[in-house]
């Protein structure tokens, strides 16, 4: 059922994909209980389908919910509370709540560099997103310097052809104009510079 319905939301079937991950969380619920592992993901499953529908009241009503669970169950220090924190920050920004989402990132982002390093790729991604929620609170300075983190490990790590690391020029690319740096902007003087 999961699968069927991560399949219907992959193709914008969010309506069938949103039937059956209720139906997959009721049972879920019933036959492993309400803190099961599998409960929680399907939880998290439902939140993002509400999400990518613009449903994001009840996506972040589920991802509280969720999150507490992962915490009293899992604790802090594991991947899957990361994951929580890190979903319910990206639904706080979908809904312009970027002070909020800045709070958790900031957490995520902690908990990433002590529990797999400064390099790993998860936490170069919550490093992104971070840079992402200053962009759009208008901390251009901020963004820009996470960014050029971001780009510079990425390139270090991945090689400067690697999508991450393309990603990464794009995305420092799009903070230069609001900063009135449009020379910057160009993504091909990115590359040079590196």
């Amino acid at each position: 059922m999961g699968t069927l319905a991560a399949t219907y939301a992959e193709q914008a079937k969010y309506k069938e994909a949103e039937e059956l991950q209720l139906k997959e969380l009721n049972l879920s619920k019933k036959t492993l209980g309400p803190e099961h592992p599998l409960t929680l993901s399907s939880m998290g499953n439902i939140a993002a389908t509400y999400s990518d529908q613009g449903k994001y009241k009840e996506a972040e009503q589920l991802e509280l919910m969720g999150l507490d669970l992962h915490r009293k169950l899992l604790g802090l220090d594991d991947p899957n509370t990361l994951n929580s924190m890190d979903n319910l920050a990206k639904t706080y920004s979908k809904q312009g709540k970027y002070e909020e989402a800045e709070e958790l990132q900031l957490k995520v982002l902690d908990l990433h560099k002590r529990m797999f390093g400064p390099e790993h790729p998860s936490t170069l991604i919550n490093m992104g997103n971070l840079a992402e929620t200053y962009l759009n609170q208008g901390q251009y300075e901020d963004a820009e310097e996470l960014q050029l983190k971001v780009l510079d490990l990425c390139k270090k790590l991945l090689g400067p052809e690697h999508s991450n690391t393309l990603t990464s020029m794009g995305n420092l690319a799009r903070t230069y104009p609001d900063q009135g740096k449009y020379e910057e902007a160009d993504v091909g003087k990115i590359r040079d510079a590196l």
